[in-house]
């Protein structure tokens, strides 16, 4: 192994080292965020049957159902308001945490000479956090998720005469139904603003000192059974370093950018010699919750996600890709490189059902 190789190893090495530490802190901060939520929850449904019964509303009457649900607005804008700031505080630490480990895996811990240590100053780095989640703030991700799961649904199912001849106190239940949606679209918030920080503190070290790296970055997704087509089809691709291909690709996306150095020993690095890194690669069984889902099976493995799905079972294909296109690869009439396209766009079904279209789905966040 030349030292271009066992440096590339060391970096992707120490690079997974500081996601699982970034997983485990991003757990005790997303406990910390649904102790918020719940609290919030049994207060706001409180207070919505309270002024139900000052009303009387034990009858139907669908114009002052719409009006109490209604003011679901001002009862939320407390728990709304401190979510968002919540996540702001989440995104900032998360973005300078990952600055430091990244200036010291970059310069090997500081021993690689003219490395330029990033260090952002409050506003820098408020400003690198100021629209993480496809271009909208933390505080309006939040209320769009209270507002759609709390209120949208519930005057949706009123609109459709859903709630016909019950009293005020069905919507009451509707809404505690749906609170589960808000608690869930939340536990996705933080997941993927803490990953947008660790892909964008890594680049903003990179982009200080592209006179280390290579001009193309190697894409990284998780070797498991929860990973999507799209992300698990660009694994192991290179881009070029100023390729804008959106990463994390969606909510809830744990992908990051593999970064590729010179070699450090011309840059002047002694580096000892070092056992090849191997990728974690995890089977899950169960509901993902604040500490993730029940791990069934785990292990290491060489290669890219190509080279982890053709050696899965047929029961774990499916999961990952559905029955149709796993019973099509089974059959040799699809390959796992057919699924989509340099870009990670995803290829549908035909009508058929019984291979792929040249139409590809939406490529949105």
């Amino acid at each position: 192994m030349d030292t271009q190789e066992r440096i590339d190893k060391y970096i992707f090495a120490r690079s997974i080292n500081w996601r699982l530490r970034l997983d485990r802190w991003e757990d005790q901060q997303l406990e910390q965020v649904l102790k918020t939520v719940d609290q919030a929850r049994g207060e706001i449904i409180s207070e919505l049957d309270a002024r139900g019964k000052a009303r009387k509303l034990t009858d139907w009457n669908e114009a002052r159902l719409t009006s109490l649900l209604g003011e679901m607005e001002d009862m939320t804008a407390g728990i709304k308001q401190q979510l968002g700031q919540d996540l702001d505080d989440i995104a900032m630490t998360a973005a300078q945490s990952t600055i430091k480990e990244y200036n010291d895996i970059f310069s090997v811990d500081g021993t690689m000479p003219g490395f330029n240590n990033v260090e952002p100053s409050p506003e820098q780095l408020r400003a690198m956090v100021q629209t993480p989640l496809g271009g909208l703030q933390a505080a309006e991700v939040v209320k769009n998720a209270f507002d759609h799961n709390l209120i949208d649904r519930v005057k949706q199912d009123i609109d459709a005469g859903l709630l016909r001849g019950e009293s005020y106190q069905k919507l009451v239940q509707r809404v505690e139904q749906n609170w589960g949606g808000a608690r869930n679209d939340v536990i996705s918030l933080v997941r993927t603003q803490t990953q947008e920080m660790n892909n964008r503190g890594a680049w903003a070290v990179a982009d200080q000192n592209r006179d280390v790296l290579q001009q193309e970055w190697e894409w990284s997704a998780i070797l498991d059974n929860r990973a999507c087509i799209r992300c698990a089809s660009l694994d192991g691709q290179r881009f070029d370093i100023d390729d804008p291909i959106p990463i994390p690709r969606h909510l809830s996306c744990r992908c990051c950018r593999r970064y590729l150095t010179k070699s450090y020993r011309d840059l002047g690095v002694n580096i000892d010699e070092m056992e090849p890194a191997l990728r974690n690669w995890v089977l899950r069984d169960g509901q993902v919750a604040t500490g993730g889902a029940v791990a069934e099976t785990l292990g290491k493995f060489k290669g890219n996600y190509r080279d982890f799905f053709s050696g899965l079972p047929y029961k774990r294909q499916v999961e990952i890709v559905g029955k149709t296109r796993a019973d099509l690869i089974r059959k040799g009439e699809l390959s796992f490189d057919d699924l989509a396209d340099g870009r990670g766009r995803v290829y549908k079904l035909n009508k058929g059902w019984d291979g792929l279209s040249n139409e590809k789905q939406e490529d949105v966040i």
